[in-house]
């Protein structure tokens, strides 16, 4: 009699949960791009209600895969079949470019995966995974970003544990598994119906002028869940105002969100000052939707202490502050 109420027991909690799945309306959903293959920037698998675009560059970052004839480096980053290889472009005469002796990212030079959910769904996530490497060098280093921000103005830091210093990537050269770095991080960002989730990678490199150093690329996992929009329609309803919300966490260090809502799109201004009245951050500059959006302020180059940051927009103006403690 005992096994068979445990057995019931188990039963019921299948029932139920495939209820509350039903209930709210949630589908497990992700994007793979499969880097392991010679020029394969079209993502596959897609599983759940999500569309992607094929993987690619800025316009001053090119791609050739490694078994690509305009590859010129010494093979495949250990234990893998074949890898993207990423370079910074070549000049007028067809010279590839040098980089190096670089100390921070270049903003102009990144790798772009973009996904989004079918019309009539949000698309949560949980998970933002790749796998990178220096080409012929340990001296690379990466930022990763995302954004729901077409333009990319508004963005979030998501390596935040690695500080203003960047993630440093292994020597793909090496002849053991360190030759590659898997990079994961938990990610929980809603990309609403009509909005596309944009993940970035920045590179650059630490070392002496060079055009033969790269950046390599294997398999990229953007995993989560979509809803449909019915009750998100339904908030959407509700009349947009201009406001502006204190910052979170209050005190931080180094980094905080700072959100706002506008009632009417118009040139959006926010702006970080110190007590002086000194402008020591410039967040946002740019013409944006109405609506809701979010900011992150990092503030690692600046001294503890309190600062005021404003929002403009239109004929709206107001100002809050926040306190930066080390």
């Amino acid at each position: 009699m005992k096994t068979r109420l445990i057995n019931f027991s188990l039963v019921l909690a299948f029932i139920l949960g495939a209820f509350a799945s039903n209930m709210f309306g949630q589908t497990k959903a992700s994007v793979t791009w499969l880097l392991d293959q010679a020029d394969s920037t079209i993502p596959n698998p897609i599983v759940g209600n999500l569309t992607a675009q094929p993987l690619a560059g800025s316009d001053s970052f090119f791609i050739a895969s490694i078994n690509s004839k305009t590859f010129t480096g010494t093979g495949p980053i250990p234990g893998y079949q074949y890898a993207m290889a990423w370079w910074p472009g070549k000049d007028a005469a067809g010279n590839k470019i040098m980089w190096g002796a670089e100390t921070a990212q270049v903003d102009y030079r990144y790798v772009q995966f973009v996904v989004s959910p079918k019309t009539g769904n949000t698309f949560t996530t949980d998970t933002i995974s790749i796998w990178l490497s220096g080409g012929g060098t340990s001296m690379e280093k990466v930022n990763l970003y995302y954004s729901t921000d077409p333009a990319f103005i508004v963005n979030t830091l998501i390596n935040t544990d690695s500080g203003a210093t960047g993630i440093s990537l292994p020597n793909s050269g090496s002849t053991t598994v360190n030759g590659i770095l898997h990079i994961q991080y938990i990610v929980n960002v809603t990309v609403n119906d009509g909005q596309s989730l944009y993940f970035r990678v920045y590179p650059w490199y630490t070392g002496p002028l060079s055009n033969s150093k790269y950046l390599f690329t294997q398999d990229a996992y953007i995993s989560g869940t979509t809803t449909p929009v019915t009750a998100v329609k339904e908030t959407s309803l509700q009349p947009k105002v201009y406001s502006l919300s204190q910052n979170y966490p209050n005190p931080f260090n180094p980094t905080t969100q700072i959100s706002f809502s506008l009632e009417k799109s118009g040139i959006t201004e926010l702006t970080v000052y110190n007590l002086l009245g000194q402008k020591v951050a410039s967040l946002i500059n740019s013409n944006l939707s109405s609506g809701e959006h979010n900011v992150t302020f990092n503030a690692s180059n600046l001294p503890s202490g309190m600062y005021l940051y404003k929002l403009t927009s239109g004929n709206y103006s107001i100002t809050k502050k926040m306190v930066l403690l080390k």
